[in-house]
């Protein structure tokens, strides 16, 4: 076997692995809600991305998934927003960017969440004029979901 094709068979595993914990990992984007993660599937990187949410200089554990096409915008925005990538050189700068890196995080997940909460009312509206009994068969509020 080739070198290049030796290459390219790794890669093809490191893919397959890649996506396999992606699928263990995490289930959409929190961002988009993008859940088909073939269809994210870009040549060259994974579907789904860790964001840093107060930047990798200040928390490289602090990650949550977005998509690539969201991992770009929310950084771009927090570089546009003037919020440092880089570690500070004092504690009262360093929080100052958390914060602001934080502000720039919740501003956008609040977005996200009334959009979810939108498609969640129309939902419940759709089931209403479906079948006005639905709710005898949905889980009891304080149940467990099974």
């Amino acid at each position: 076997m080739t070198q290049a094709a030796q290459n390219a068979a790794r890669r093809a595993r490191r893919r397959r692995r890649s996506l396999a914990r992606q699928l263990r990992a995490y289930r959409c984007c929190i961002e988009c809600g993008e859940s088909d993660l073939q269809s994210l599937l870009p040549v060259r990187k994974s579907s789904l991305e860790d964001h840093h949410a107060v930047t990798e200089a200040n928390d490289p554990r602090a990650v949550v998934p977005l998509c690539r096409p969201c991992h770009v915008d929310i950084t771009e925005e927090m570089r546009d927003r003037g919020i440092p990538m880089r570690r500070q050189p004092s504690l009262h700068e360093q929080l100052v960017a958390v914060l602001s890196a934080l502000i720039a995080f919740f501003a956008r997940l609040v977005i996200a969440l009334k959009r979810w909460r939108d498609a969640l009312q129309a939902w419940i509206a759709l089931q209403d004029e479906r079948d006005p009994n639905w709710r005898q068969y949905a889980p009891p509020v304080g149940g467990t979901i099974s």
